[in-house]
């Protein structure tokens, strides 16, 4: 009898205490840990920062720690990154200046929050809060430190999810979600799957996490970071809720949820000229107006309290300043958009002249020195004066050009027939 053979007899005899001494070892061998491939996913920070971007541009403010859940959310990885060093390349995502805030004592307190007890269990929100404390909450360094990792190409991915509102004027709706009813009631096979390739109009119905959708409307044209077309859309849900979303964040949300289903039915015809695209609606989109703050902490620069840059372009304004730092009429620094107005069967030409004709007495002229080749400028189209005032003289540059014009609530500017 072999001395292996023996000894597995011989174990018989053993106890359970002197069996795993003998064999603990060899029981375990031959296991080795599954490695984890990585997804390639984008870095966090800059996904973050898209969101919070998004946000701010809908609310007109930044997230608020005691907001709702999502927003809370958002405030403390906004104050996570605010604390990250040497990220100078988020400065260019940073469209509103957000990581330039200095973060008072006050303001940290509010961001960050009392000392309370680990779990907070006196309400929902208070439980939810501090669940957020536990899996890092504003210790969000080490998840956005990804200077060891191979960066992928940031990807626009602002308002993945849309902030969903109550419709005031829902009772409008009903009658037409009776008719996808009915489709749906009357004709099984009209409910196919959602696919992420397919093409979003308006007047398409879905039913997206179990409730009934469709696209009322487009709002705005607005451009992802290639400068591809991602207008925002107006979602109307059958339980009463509606939300402003971009054509690529509703689409990628949706091919992300189990269970999406497109209804093979088109409504636009009863939503008349709501259905029709802007171009449509407004005319050709001939240009944009835009507003611009500068990143830039030169003291030239920050002595002025509200310095802004107003432009025209035809192009489109995040292509236009995509280069921002590596331009002398940028202060050779990023740039933070505060409004765009695009226009609509409207010439441009010449306007941006007009406008600057009738700030002249709000004009600064700044003096820089290009830090890489030491030249020196003197920026002449920058000025200190409020946004309000700004935006105010370009409305009525236009209208003094071309006549009677109209801005609409999501400040697509064209003329009245």
């Amino acid at each position: 009898m072999s001395k292996r053979i023996g000894r597995h007899l011989s174990k018989r005899s053993l106890s359970l205490d002197e069996f795993w001494e003998q064999e603990k070892d060899d029981l375990f061998k031959d296991i080795v840990p599954k490695t984890l491939k990585s997804n390639g996913s984008s870095d966090p920070a800059v996904q973050t920062l898209n969101d919070v971007n998004d946000f701010f541009s809908k609310h007109n403010r930044e997230p608020k720690i005691d907001g709702p859940l999502e927003e809370k959310v958002l405030a403390r990885k906004l104050n996570g990154i605010r604390k990250l060093s040497g990220r100078d390349d988020l400065l260019k995502v940073d469209i509103h200046g957000l990581l330039l805030v200095e973060i008072s004592d006050h303001k940290a307190e509010e961001l960050n929050g009392p000392i309370t007890p680990l779990i907070d269990t006196s309400n929902d929100d208070a439980l939810a809060d501090s669940l957020l404390g536990m899996l890092g909450g504003d210790n969000l360094k080490g998840l956005f430190d990804t200077e060891s990792l191979k960066q992928a190409k940031p990807k626009n991915t602002q308002d993945r999810v849309g902030q969903r509102t109550p419709c005031s004027n829902f009772i409008h709706y009903i009658p037409i979600f009776n008719q996808i009813k009915d489709k749906i009631d009357n004709s099984q096979d009209s409910i196919i799957p959602f696919k992420g390739t397919s093409k979003i109009n308006v007047g398409d119905v879905f039913i997206w996490g179990g409730i009934t959708c469709f696209v009322e409307r487009e709002l705005k044209m607005e451009y992802d970071s290639e400068g591809k077309p991602n207008p925002r859309l107006k979602i109307i849900f059958d339980n009463g809720m509606y939300a402003d979303m971009l054509y690529q964040s509703f689409s990628q949300g949706m091919y992300r949820s189990p269970g999406t289903r497109r209804i093979k039915l088109d409504i636009s015809h009863v939503l008349g000229d709501l259905s029709k695209p802007l171009a449509e609606r407004y005319g050709n989109k001939t240009g944009e107006i835009y507003f611009l703050a500068s990143h830039s902490n030169a003291p030239e620069v920050t002595m002025f309290k509200n310095l802004i840059k107003v432009g025209v372009t035809t192009n489109h304004t995040p292509l236009r300043t995509r280069n921002a730092d590596s331009e002398s009429t940028y202060l050779y620094a990023p740039v933070r958009i505060l409004r765009i107005l695009p226009c609509y069967n409207i010439n441009v030409q010449g306007l941006e002249s007009l406008i600057h004709t009738q700030l002249h007495e709000f004009r600064k002229e700044i003096k820089l020195r290009n830090k890489k080749t030491g030249k020196e400028l003197v920026a002449k189209e920058w000025f200190d004066v409020s946004l309000e005032k700004a935006v105010s003289v370009a409305i009525n540059i236009v209208r003094d050009s071309i006549g009677h014009v109209t801005l609409d609530e999501n400040d697509n500017l064209y003329p009245n027939e």
